[in-house]
């Protein structure tokens, strides 16, 4: 146990340039105090951007909870090299992949001390903000931050999720009071890698913490509350409710995603990454180590219209097809913010988090475990509409459903590194 104890100390020691503890930094390496850090709203703002920073590290979504060592868990990619041998046997105690797991969680628990501290610094200190209700909002996304770790630490290493539907609560009230996604109306230019707070999909905002609560809803099967959330969710696609030219995420169609070939504005919350980080984990992963995918892409992409299959990958001369396109540096988000002056900007891939496509598929599990299967049926149409795909529009009335709301999931999550978690879900 000693030995184990300072086995797990010289990891920490180790990580502390790539998983940064924000809370000692200004930016610029200057140590600060904690007193000075958090003397007004600007450093609680600095605080929460570097959690972010946090999150997007290679040690969490940005490689071993995405596209890396979760990418292959999700047994879709063959593995290189004997770490991702482990994880594609789901072997997370082999002692090549234990370094990186226990990392992993040194610097999720860094994630959640990290909100802990600017939640009690809010809410048991005299800081003024000045700028109505960025406090509120502030202190929604620590806790909703907070709940989607804890929870992802359930879901892959079967730990405790003691209040994380408490916290996302908290979260939902306060987010969903004072986020300005729920008006939507305001342009939003960003630069590479940057995180601009008025583009809410690269903060987990107010649809982004229905979304969450919806993913753990289904997960404990509570299927009216999963369902419910979901469409809360969904309001923001309704033209009737928010204008097309103000919504932030919706479904991507045929011959509307032009050179953004991960659909990015299907993401109801991502990660902003550096060209440095998920683009050029991509290109080496799938352009350098040429890293095929295991799956029989023509089984689960049976029908050759499906706008994924011809966005996503690229098949070799043997045969096979790799993932080099989704995540890859020739993916922009062309347009996918409007300037005040009325242009453009263009950002590299982000990381995704949670996706409408997995929204709208947890509303028809829903419903069809609700016994609502015309229902069910209607939603899993919708949304294969959109990818130019008929699968459910083309089976029969009475089919089993379910099977195909699976690999539906298969074919919308496919390189997220979230399929492991189906897997486990439907096999408990």
């Amino acid at each position: 146990m000693r030995i184990r104890i300072i086995y797990i100390m010289m990891i920490a020691c180790t990580m502390l340039q790539s998983c940064d503890d924000f809370f000692d930094k200004t930016g610029d390496d200057s140590d600060v105090t904690a007193g000075k850090f958090f003397k007004d709203e600007t450093a609680f703002m600095q605080a929460l951007t570097g959690i972010y920073m946090q999150m997007r590290a290679p040690e969490l979504y940005g490689n071993t909870l995405s596209l890396g060592m979760m990418e292959f868990a999700s047994q879709t990619l063959e593995p290189y090299d004997e770490e991702t041998t482990a994880a594609s046997k789901l072997d997370f105690d082999a002692p090549v992949l234990r370094q990186r797991m226990d990392t992993m969680r040194i610097c999720a628990d860094r994630v959640i001390e990290s909100c802990d501290r600017i939640i009690d610094e809010a809410e048991h200190t005299k800081v003024v903000f000045f700028t109505s209700g960025l406090k509120e909002i502030v202190l929604g996304e620590c806790y909703a931050i907070k709940a989607a770790m804890t929870f992802d630490l359930h879901r892959l290493l079967d730990l405790p999720m003691d209040g994380v539907e408490e916290w996302l609560d908290k979260a939902d009230r306060l987010l969903s009071a004072n986020d300005p996604i729920m008006n939507a109306t305001n342009p939003s230019s960003v630069k590479v890698g940057e995180i601009d707070r008025r583009l809410r999909t690269f903060q987990l905002n107010a649809y982004a913490v229905k979304a969450l609560k919806a993913r753990v809803a289904l997960w404990k099967g509570d299927y009216q509350k999963a369902l419910d959330n979901a469409d809360s969710v969904m309001l923001h696609t309704d033209p009737a409710r928010v204008a097309t030219r103000y919504q932030l995420f919706y479904f991507v169609t045929p011959g509307k995603y032009g050179s953004d070939y991960c659909f990015s504005r299907e993401n109801i919350f991502a990660l902003s990454s550096l060209p440095t980080g998920f683009t050029r984990l991509s290109a080496t992963l799938f352009d350098q180590k040429k890293v095929r995918c295991r799956t029989d892409i023509d089984r689960i992409y049976a029908q050759q219209t499906d706008i994924r299959r011809r966005a996503w990958f690229r098949e070799q001369e043997d045969g096979t097809q790799i993932m080099s396109n989704k995540y890859g540096p020739n993916t922009l988000l062309t347009g996918y913010v409007s300037t005040e002056s009325g242009g453009s900007t263009d950002l590299p891939a982000a990381i995704p988090y949670i996706r409408l496509g997995e929204v709208q598929l947890i509303a028809a599990e829903a419903l069809w475990r609700l016994g609502r299967k015309q229902e069910a049926r209607q939603r899993l149409i919708a949304m294969q509409s959109n990818k130019d795909v008929t699968y459910a529009a083309d089976a029969s009335e009475d089919a089993d459903l379910l099977p195909m709301i699976y690999d539906e999931y298969r074919r919308d999550l496919f390189g997220d590194g979230q399929l492991y978690y189906l897997n486990k879900r439907i096999s408990r």
